[in-house]
């Protein structure tokens, strides 16, 4: 049974496309490569994604009571999530050069809509008996965020923080160039 670099060598011979002094791949090297690229990959990924969370979930949560205010805001993070991705990547190099950098900001530009969206619609689609409740029975606007409408909110925030990671994912493959 013959290896799969000698198989694709030999192809590439036969076809011309490389000359007889190319250098074998060496399989080893290759999966060191892969699993290198791999965990620069996760990397980009939950740092923008991170990011996105400790940014989007406070956003959403300070503007969710105000409707205007929040439509703006989801709007704002809509009109981001237009932008081509490899657009928005060319766009950051300028701005914060080659490398890690352009791709974990424009990364976490893309997390930003998911997180804030699920963010403010699972807090105003909470029952409005419950806000009544938690407010009948002297909570503080703070002790009603921390004690009834985030943890009612949570599943659907996680949701949207799913989303998110599934594109940042997506789009991390295109920021490697």
């Amino acid at each position: 049974e013959r290896e799969f670099a000698d198989v694709a060598r030999e192809f590439l011979l036969e076809e011309g496309l490389v000359g007889e002094g190319a250098a074998p791949v060496q399989t080893a090297s290759m999966w060191r490569s892969i699993a290198g690229n791999t965990l620069t990959h996760l990397k980009l990924t939950a740092i923008a994604l991170a990011a996105g969370i400790g940014f989007g979930v406070p956003l959403g949560v300070l503007v969710f009571r105000n409707r205007r205010l929040s439509r703006i805001v989801v709007y704002v993070a809509g009109l981001l999530q237009t932008i081509p991705s490899m657009a928005l990547l060319a766009l950051m190099i300028p701005i914060f050069s080659i490398g890690m950098k352009p791709a974990i900001v424009a990364l976490f530009l893309y997390s930003l809509l998911p997180i804030l969206r699920s963010t403010t619609t699972a807090l105003v689609t909470i029952d409005p008996v419950l806000k009544r409740v938690a407010e009948a029975i002297g909570l503080t606007h703070r002790q009603q965020l921390l004690h009834v409408l985030i943890p009612m909110a949570l599943p659907n925030i996680l949701a949207g923080v799913k989303t998110a990671a599934i594109i940042s994912i997506g789009t991390a493959t295109l920021a490697a160039y």
